[in-house]
């Protein structure tokens, strides 16, 4: 990101990048910090409580190692547990209800820029259809 601003870039541009490619992790933590809150009420359920445990765990692990290239990308193995001690837990954290209507929206950007990146490098069809556009392409073209 630092070589795109240096290249002429818009600074407010880049930086305003910048927080939306970032804006998924924060509204992880955003959704662990709710599930921290309510712990009392999660640990009543023996298998949650476990999985919550797990899941801090594994979160500090990864995030005290993220300074280490190859081991943050360990972080998104958080979401999985994240997802699954929310659902045990649907209707104590029910209330919460409303932070997921704004999903679509943290991730758009965060999906476009996936995409473009992607696209420059190969072509879509590779990803939607990998065996037919090999055969296509490179036996009968």
């Amino acid at each position: 990101m630092a070589l795109e601003r240096m290249s002429g870039v818009s600074e407010y541009g880049a930086a305003y990048a910048d927080f939306l490619i970032a804006l998924p992790g924060y509204f992880h933590i955003l959704l662990s910090f709710l599930l921290i809150i309510n712990r009392r009420k999660i640990n009543r359920n023996p298998h949650a409580g476990h999985l919550l445990t797990i899941m801090l765990a594994l979160a500090a692990i990864t995030n005290f190692l993220s300074g280490i290239p190859s081991m943050g990308r360990f972080q998104y193995f958080v979401i999985p547990f994240l997802v699954i001690v929310w659902a045990q837990n649907y209707e104590i954290l029910k209330k919460y209800d409303k932070y997921f209507y704004v999903v679509p929206f943290i991730y758009a950007y965060s999906l476009l820029y996936w995409y473009r990146r992607m696209s420059a490098i190969t072509e879509l069809y590779l990803y939607a259809f990998p065996a037919p556009l090999t055969v296509i392409k490179y036996l009968f073209l």
